[in-house]
């Protein structure tokens, strides 16, 4: 019984964690587990998730894998703009200004650039080169060039290396007709700045410029060289910070499209991510409301790895980042599922997972909808869809029927959704069953209306899933895809009753379905009793 009771205690705190994702309530069940089953494998399993922690490795590896092969999403890239100082000695605070001076430049907001150029000057006045020359090409794109040049000219004394005044200053000289001193700023741009196409493109016209004995280029010929530094010239390297490792979205969170909207909006968020990888100081940087008091909502939630420095010691950095709104089109349905009740048997109440917030961001349901008599490609409908047929009922649960459990590999690629019945979803589903993909349907209820999404395989982490996705989009099976996390199956089905052929996703696994919540689940098999805490093992 002692052994029974640990069991369901652990598991409910993973659930806690993996599933609802309450980091803090589940550090609590885990304490509970340690301290009320000292003597079991349950109550070493939590020691040793502890030393994991304590030693840093879970975050090690969990870092790491979302590093490998993943394409970060737009509202998870992540651009640094500076450390936040631990102390207020000038070099650090010049440091962040210059940061934040370079950003706004960036985004051509040039009087407040050319102010915060001038405090990181106020903080640090010699070796500064960074300011000069960003205040030489602000001047420089507002059409002072006069009082560009005298910056431009004072960057490159104290920085000789630094690439975006030596485009403007030969830029003046073409305008000087002053072939030679234009002719030697262009020998080193070419030279060292081989990423630019502008760069590449004068090499390709005169191919000896950025040789050892380079061609000398008349004047006339000067004049129809357009030669622009790109932004990268404006981002200071994480190394400029001492930056090792840059900060990533550990979790995030869904923007959703305001009621009031009318178009296609994008937010730009500054946020100090500290070094707990948590928020702090969320602020729109530029966007319209009500785009920005969304914005700021969103990332408010959001939940970051830290930066760290060479000695692996977490920073707080601050950096930006872009929260798009695009216009919401006829074809996504807002699926908003109901704040579902959990319980687990055999718990004290003290064990009972809590409830997922009511306030959680709306998951976008792709759903496909056919037409009769319509041939070609499926046409995505606006609603209201058509009601589907009735759905098929499951046997009744018994001793020995199939139940309702969290599965350790819980992530799946959802396709789309269809309407029960339909034919598309079918050929869809044995096309990719063809080409050996372990594809299944899982019903979904998306504003009352019963669907069936098309989920293919099942993996243990996010990355893993994406990258199989991302494979079959490379080989033409998949358009759009989206990996979801859906850790309850139905385990133990009958695999000989042909009911539920369709949403299983191997012959053998007798796994069927993949749900967010238990509610999802009774859609297909009742779940009426059902223990919470029992976990598949295949």
């Amino acid at each position: 019984a002692t052994k029974t009771a640990a069991r369901a205690a652990y598991l409910a705190a993973w659930a806690t964690e993996n599933v609802i994702g309450d980091s803090v309530a589940a550090e609590a069940r885990y304490d509970s587990v340690a301290g009320r089953f000292p003597r079991t494998v349950f109550a070493d399993l939590v020691e040793r998730r502890r030393k994991s922690q304590r030693d840093g490795l879970l975050v090690k590896m969990e870092r790491e894998l979302k590093t490998l092969g993943q394409e970060v999403r737009p509202e998870e890239r992540l651009y640094l703009i500076a450390i936040e100082p631990d102390s207020l000695d000038s070099t650090s605070l010049s440091r962040k200004y210059l940061g934040f001076a370079m950003r706004a430049h960036r985004r051509q907001q040039f009087e407040a650039a050319e102010e915060l150029y001038r405090a990181s000057l106020e903080e640090q006045q010699g070796r500064n080169g960074n300011a000069h020359a960003g205040l030489g090409d602000a001047a420089w794109r507002q059409g002072y060039f006069e009082d560009a040049v005298d910056h431009l000219r004072r960057a490159v004394k104290e920085k000789a290396s630094s690439l975006l005044p030596q485009y403007r200053l030969f830029e003046y000289h073409v305008q000087q007709s002053q072939a030679d001193s234009a002719n030697h700023y262009l020998r080193y741009i070419t030279r060292r700045d081989r990423e630019n196409p502008d760069a590449l493109s004068v090499i390709d016209r005169f191919p000896t410029v950025a040789s050892a004995e380079p061609e000398e280029i008349e004047i006339d010929l000067l004049e129809t060289i357009d030669l622009q530094p790109s932004d990268e010239n404006l981002r200071l390297p994480a190394a400029f910070f001492g930056i090792v490792e840059l900060p990533l979205v550990r979790s995030s969170v869904v923007a959703r499209y305001p009621d009031d909207g009318s178009d296609s909006s994008s937010v730009i968020v500054d946020v100090l991510v500290t070094m707990e990888g948590r928020p702090d100081s969320v602020r729109a940087f530029s966007g319209d409301e009500p785009f920005a008091t969304e914005a700021v909502r969103v990332v408010e939630g959001y939940r970051f790895y830290a930066a760290e420095n060479r000695r692996e010691e977490p920073l707080d950095v601050w950096v930006e980042v872009v929260i798009p709104f695009p216009l919401p089109t006829p074809a996504a349905v807002a699926e908003v599922p109901e704040t579902p009740t959990v319980t687990v048997a055999a718990v004290a109440a003290d064990d009972t997972p809590s409830a997922p917030s009511a306030s959680a961001p709306a998951v976008i349901e792709t759903v496909v909808v056919e037409q009769v008599g319509w041939s070609g490609a499926p046409i995505s409908a606006a609603v209201p869809l058509p009601s589907p047929p009735p759905a098929e009922v499951l046997p009744d649960p018994t001793e020995s029927a199939p139940r309702v459990v969290i599965f350790e590999r819980p992530f799946s690629i959802r396709v789309a959704s269809y309407t029960p019945g339909s034919h598309w979803a079918t050929s869809t589903l044995q096309a990719l069953r063809e080409r050996g993909e372990s594809a299944f349907f899982s019903p979904v209820q998306v504003r009352g209306e019963r669907y069936n999404r098309l989920l293919v395989g099942r993996w243990e982490c996010w990355e893993q899933a994406s990258t199989h996705a991302r494979r079959l989009q490379a080989d033409g099976a998949l358009e759009e895809f989206a990996i979801m996390r859906l850790p309850y199956v139905i385990a133990d089905i009958d695999v000989s009753d042909s009911r539920w052929s369709d949403y299983t996703s191997n012959g053998g696994d007798r796994l069927a379905g993949a749900f967010e919540t238990l509610e999802e689940a009774a859609l297909l098999f009742p779940v009426e009793g059902q223990a919470l805490g029992i976990r598949a093992d295949n």
